[in-house]
């Protein structure tokens, strides 16, 4: 189950205030001079207005408010203690390759800058041609930018690193070269689109789907939840959220 953010509601992005619009801008990570608005701003026009030395790719583009960021930087915190109590659990059964598989994710995790995305095309061109509602920024919000790597990140129950993209490689040729932790699913992992949303993709030479990941996708090898007590059954599902908000 997905962490549940609040949804658009009326088809406008509610920030900190009802009145005018602003927008913090993050480039790979780094803040940016910030963009104010003396009234309410469609979303594409205030896009259209971001200026900066590099192509944008807007695949990755992602938009938050501090509210909605602290939240799920809080479910971050939540999910830390989550993976540190399935160590505690692993280390008293015995199984020392589970621990350190655990550990590794939790540093991974811990590392990770997290946004709070609005489910929403970030992209001006898509926001105007596709027939997509056109939001209406209100208040104070955060905008996350990067340019183009053609890369795919790898988390999880495997060496955490960037793959560089060969164009035409599947999804299963990437994880064909990865070390995979003993407790990993062994026949799928999980794609994390770079809109958020997430994909089990089987990928065992039995089972294997043909599916060829974009720039700035990540892929997540996940727990194999057989392995694991009931209690930790909804443990993937709650790393992905965190991916789905990982910051380009």
């Amino acid at each position: 189950m997905r962490y549940s953010i609040p949804a658009l509601i009326a088809l406008t992005l509610s920030g900190s205030v009802l009145a005018d619009a602003s927008l913090d801008i993050w480039w790979h990570g780094k803040p940016q001079p910030p963009m104010a608005f003396k009234k309410d701003i469609l979303l594409s026009q205030a896009l259209k207005q971001v200026a900066l030395s590099e192509s944008i790719y807007w695949p990755t583009a992602q938009i938050s408010t501090a509210d909605r960021q602290q939240k799920v930087l809080q479910f971050k915190e939540q999910v830390l203690v989550e993976l540190a109590t399935l160590a505690n659990w692993a280390q008293q059964a015995g199984r020392p390759a589970l621990v350190a598989s655990v550990e590794n994710l939790k540093l991974q995790l811990s590392e990770l800058s997290v946004t709070g995305r609005f489910e929403v095309p970030v992209d001006p061109d898509i926001l105007r041609a596709s027939g997509i509602k056109d939001p209406l920024l209100q208040g104070a919000y955060q905008l996350f930018l990067a340019p183009r790597h053609a890369e795919l990140t790898v988390f999880g129950l495997t060496e955490s690193k960037t793959i560089p993209m060969v164009p035409g490689m599947l999804l299963r040729d990437y994880w064909k070269s990865l070390t995979l932790d003993e407790d990993a699913e062994p026949a799928h992992v999980y794609l994390i689109d770079t809109n958020g949303q997430s994909h089990r993709v089987p990928v065992a030479i039995w089972n294997a789907e043909r599916r060829e990941p974009a720039p700035g996708a990540a892929l997540y090898v996940g727990f194999d939840i057989a392995s694991l007590p009931a209690e930790f059954t909804p443990i993937n599902d709650h790393v992905l959220t965190l991916l789905a908000n990982r910051m380009p």
